[in-house]
């Protein structure tokens, strides 16, 4: 499926109400709780934006992760889409191409906005994160910031899409202890928490128009 015939049935999905957290919670720790659960305990948490690009190379739909490199915070080493903090002033998407430029230098200009997936609060660093699909509307050739970005894990969408690259695992967490977590084997790279929840809206998303 080309780019353009895909954006266009993805705006169209995205004009119905979205699956929102019960598509989240398929790829959940076992620790996990509700979004408003953890709000209703914490009504000041800080705010961020995730870039879903949308891209095609060889002929086939990619989207874009990043593996972070380790540091002592608590999502070391771990993969995520780009983005970061909105900043004050920023609305959810200028902080989402802002942050794409820093991480993998993507021009802002390039990008396109297509919409807005389902909020999700991250609780081992109280952030809501908003997550932002976009498309790059011609080649580009991403350029790592080797401060924050330790790998880039282009993904095609048929591999987001297939069932046999999930699992579950059990691991140890800073924040809820030993959890079972499921996750996304992506070129050997294990996706799981807030980053496979919004995968699994995604996907959810798209399926319905691969089986409508």
């Amino acid at each position: 499926m080309l780019l353009n015939d895909f954006v266009s049935d993805l705006k169209y999905q995205l004009e119905f109400p979205l699956p929102g957290e019960v598509a989240q919670l398929k790829m959940a720790p076992s620790s996990r709780e509700s979004s408003n659960y953890y709000l209703q305990q914490n009504s000041h948490p800080k705010k961020s934006s995730v870039l879903i690009l949308l891209y095609e190379k060889d002929n086939v739909i990619h989207t874009l992760l990043t593996l972070r490199p380790s540091y002592s915070g608590v999502h070391s080493s771990q993969v995520s889409f780009p983005g970061g903090k909105i900043e004050e002033g920023e609305s959810i998407v200028q902080a989402a191409f802002r942050e794409a430029n820093e991480e993998v230098g993507i021009a802002e200009a390039q990008l396109e906005e297509i919409g807005q997936l389902s909020s999700l609060y991250i609780p081992a660093s109280n952030y809501v994160v908003n997550p932002v699909i976009a498309r790059i509307n011609k080649a580009h050739t991403f350029v790592r910031n080797e401060r924050e970005v330790e790998q880039l894990l282009e993904v095609s969408l048929n591999d987001l899409l297939d069932v046999k690259k999930m699992s579950t695992k059990h691991l140890e967490t800073s924040y809820a202890g030993r959890v079972e977590a499921p996750y996304y084997d992506f070129e050997g790279h294990h996706v799981w928490g807030a980053t496979a929840m919004i995968i699994s809206e995604f996907n959810t998303l798209i399926n319905r128009f691969f089986h409508r």
